[in-house]
């Protein structure tokens, strides 16, 4: 999921269309409150080939008459059925209301012959319906399924099963963009863990490919771009320096070179921890519109504590239970770091100047969140974060493996986090972070206090 399956889709079935393909689309999670994916199915494919005919077609129009009427039959057989099966069977409603004489096996056994032939009259009328699009357009008509994957395990396991043996004939071809390993998990939920699943899907495909992985920090960029991040920057004096964060808008002061947060820093921050396979392109567009509408909602003359609120937002995207603990003391900054840089994808940002200064205000945040306000100026910054780095930089060999920091790098931060730590304390202000964190939730207003002036 959030892998740009719907994106390919989009562009494809306009492609098709462009082509001259009859295209009926269909979003298998929009339909899933149908309950049964036959209704779903075939009200979207008749009102699709309604669409598809217009007023030119009247051939067309009666085959998809005649489509309806078999399947609004098939469903007062899948009624009848659904009505015995809720009531373990004790009642039987055409033994109530029509036949009270006849033993319930021989209405059971009609009832299986009628619907066998509904089902051969609906794949009959589908087929004739199928050839007249084909001969009409030179081209077979082309279903496509979306969303699969984000259904019920119940639903989505059975339309792929209405699909394959209702939906199955000539001149129709599905195309379904799925993540397999999340349908593989609706099939297990509902077969067992031992169950095969990716040899029972097997059954469904006739051909199958993988999507390539996508160039994540263009995608990230054009995220960036549409939520007008730049324009907030743009506005600003200065770009929005670190140290802005603390003195306010106008000062053009910088902690240290490269310190700078604005833009430029902003997006790289971005690629360098959505970068790792542990989040999705979904998550990824929806930290980022977050972050668009935050921004958005300040005034101009407002802080904006913008380098607080990308590490608020990080740890919110990758790690969503431990940011709320985190935000109400139940977490370190230590617990937090190993989590979000421990990662594969993420482990050597921690190298970088990037992640020094990520770390650091994960201490300074810390420090706020956990009302660890007993450290004055003069006094030296103490969080479990930063003894773990002093511990590395004395060369303590276990911790250093621990962080995934050599000693060089651990001696940064820890230098790093004294320039800032003797800024902050010397200003008697905060960071923002709890003004961020209010902000993201956008709504949450009560989880935490107005930042301090």
């Amino acid at each position: 999921m959030g892998a740009g399956k719907t994106t390919f889709l989009n562009m494809w079935k306009q492609h098709l269309r462009n082509q001259g393909f009859p295209v009926v689309e269909f979003n298998a999670w929009q339909t899933d409150f149908a309950g049964d994916p036959f209704i779903a199915l075939l009200s979207e494919l008749t009102d699709g080939l309604d669409t598809l005919s217009g007023n030119k077609s009247e051939d067309l129009s009666e085959n998809i008459v005649q489509l309806k009427k078999v399947g609004e039959k098939i469903l007062q057989e899948l009624t009848l059925s659904a009505i015995r099966v809720g009531t373990s069977g004790m009642i039987d409603p055409k033994v109530l209301l029509e036949e009270p004489d006849r033993s319930c096996a021989e209405i059971r056994l009609n009832e299986y012959r009628d619907t066998r032939e509904s089902f051969r009259k609906f794949k009959e009328a589908l087929r004739s319906t199928a050839t007249l699009v084909h001969d009409k357009k030179n081209k077979p008509l082309i279903v496509v399924i979306d969303e699969l994957d984000r259904c019920r395990p119940s639903y989505a396991i059975e339309l792929l099963e209405v699909a394959k043996h209702l939906f199955s004939v000539d001149y129709i071809v599905f195309v379904l963009a799925v993540n397999h390993e999340e349908l593989s998990h609706s099939v297990k939920v509902l077969y067992g863990g031992e169950f095969n699943a990716k040899g029972y899907l097997r059954r469904f495909f006739d051909l199958d490919f993988r999507l390539p992985e996508p160039d994540r920090d263009r995608y990230i960029e054009a995220m960036f771009l549409k939520a007008k991040i730049p324009s907030y920057f743009a506005q600003l004096p200065d770009e929005n320096s670190i140290y802005n964060t603390v003195y306010g808008p106008l000062s053009r002061a910088p902690i240290d070179a490269g310190s700078g947060f604005g833009s430029e820093t902003a997006l790289k921050w971005l690629q360098a921890f959505f970068g790792a396979s542990d989040i999705n392109l979904r998550q990824i567009a929806q930290a980022v519109n977050r972050l668009g509408v935050m921004l958005s909602s300040l005034s101009r003359d407002e802080r904006s504590f913008a380098s607080a609120a990308f590490v608020a937002l990080i740890l919110r995207t990758i790690d969503s239970e431990l940011y709320h603990d985190f935000i109400n003391g139940r977490a370190t900054d230590l617990e937090v770091a190993n989590r979000v840089l421990g990662h594969p994808g993420r482990r050597a940002v921690r190298q970088d100047h990037v992640g020094h200064v990520f770390e650091v205000m994960l201490m300074l945040a810390w420090i706020e969140v956990s009302e660890n306000h007993s450290q004055k100026i003069g006094d030296k910054m103490e969080t479990p974060l930063l003894k773990q780095h002093e511990l590395a930089m004395d060369g303590h060999q276990e911790t250093s493996a621990l962080l995934g920091i050599d000693r060089e790098n651990a001696g940064r931060v820890v230098a790093l986090s004294g320039d800032m730590w003797q800024k902050v304390s010397f200003a008697g202000a905060t960071y923002g972070f709890k003004f961020s964190f209010r902000r993201l939730e956008l709504i949450m207003k009560s989880l935490v206090d107005e930042p301090e002036q």
